[in-house]
Formats: structure tokens, C-alpha cells, sequence
């Protein structure tokens, strides 16, 4: 399974209605033990860093639930 999306650890509290860190499950678990939970044959998510290339890297959107860094700019 591919996802189109950076692992999800970290909540955002920037207006976007995300769990707490308890109830993110990559927040918790390594990607191996995601995939063996949800019993997919492989797992694999985008980067950050394919995302910021993806979107340009000079863009300022918030990637908090990515990367966590809750630094206004």
C-alpha cells in the first residue's frame, strides 16, 4: 500500500480538527508495525521531503502534522 502523504504524528493546532497524539496511530508505531496492524503486505509513505518538492520548497504551508514544527513564520 502507497501513501500519498508523509506519516500523520504529530496533532495540528492551527484550525484543523486532528486527534491527539494518542490517537495517531504513526504517532505510536513505526511504519512496520502500522503495516503488521493493519495487515497490508508492505506500507510506504511519501517523504517530507518529496511533499515540499511536490507543493515547492519555497512555499510556507504548514507541514506541523508532519514535521511538528509549530514555528510561526
Amino acid at each position: 500500500m502507497c501513501i500519498a502523504s508523509p506519516t500523520i504524528e504529530h496533532p495540528c493546532r492551527y484550525g484543523i480538527d486532528t486527534p491527539s497524539y494518542k490517537e495517531l496511530i504513526s504517532a505510536n508505531m513505526s511504519v512496520e508495525e502500522v503495516r503488521e496492524y493493519i495487515d497490508a503486505d508492505s506500507l510506504k509513505f511519501l517523504s517530507i521531503n518529496s511533499l515540499k518538492e511536490s507543493i515547492g520548497n519555497d512555499t510556507n504551508y504548514s507541514l506541523v502534522s508532519f514535521d511538528g514544527n509549530y514555528f510561526i513564520k
